[in-house]
């Protein structure tokens, strides 16, 4: 599917067609640890990419890297505290936990659903709004069209990239996307725009 979307790409839109040349090929995988992803996810919020790995690595080592929602459950609040945890992220990885354990969720079964009904779900789980879900279908389910349009490392980039006076709101992402064509690979493209930012310096 990459090479369709560089062909897709390279006739809509020549500014990303011009990072991708300059960046190479891209990977979209679904992640083998679904569980694990979204408690990335959920340590990742509102924090800056270091920040967050350093307090996801104190609590996969504090886990044995073993992400199993009852070993989790088994952490008690200072445990969470001493691994950087704010009360509120703490709430939300033990309202995951508990609603795997209790079957409420089942991470297989979103496989085979359309990344609509996916999405609608997560927004259920405490703690999940449109950033959260949207990266979990692109890393955790490596959906090939999402946009995440709320994110503002994304938002950044096509600020840089489009030359715009001001950062663009979501709603205005979203408009970008369909005036260049990102459609169906907006995930490709919202990889090579975090790459563009990651080297703007």
């Amino acid at each position: 599917m990459f090479k369709d979307f560089v062909l897709h790409i390279n006739r809509n839109d020549l500014r990303i067609s011009k990072l991708i040349e300059k960046y190479g090929d891209v990977d979209l995988k679904e992640s083998k640890h679904k569980f694990k992803s979204l408690v990335n996810i959920i340590v990742s919020q509102q924090l800056s990419t270091s920040s967050a790995q350093k307090i996801f690595n104190k609590l996969a080592s504090r886990l044995n890297n073993n992400f199993d929602p009852n070993l989790v459950l088994n952490l008690n609040d200072q445990d969470f505290k001493e691994i950087g945890l704010s009360k509120q992220k703490i709430k939300y990885i033990k309202g995951l936990s508990s609603e795997i354990i209790k079957k409420e969720l089942i991470l297989d079964d979103l496989k085979s659903k359309p990344d609509k009904l996916i999405h609608q779900r997560l927004l259920k789980l405490n703690g999940f709004g449109n950033w959260s879900a949207d990266i979990f279908l692109l890393f955790g389910l490596g959906r090939e069209n999402v946009l995440v349009s709320s994110d503002y490392g994304i938002r950044k980039a096509i600020q840089s990239l489009y030359k715009l006076k001001q950062l663009p709101s979501p709603e205005q992402v979203f408009k970008i996307a369909k005036e260049r064509r990102w459609e169906p690979y907006c995930s490709y493209v919202c990889l090579y725009l975090w790459k563009s930012l990651e080297n703007s310096s």
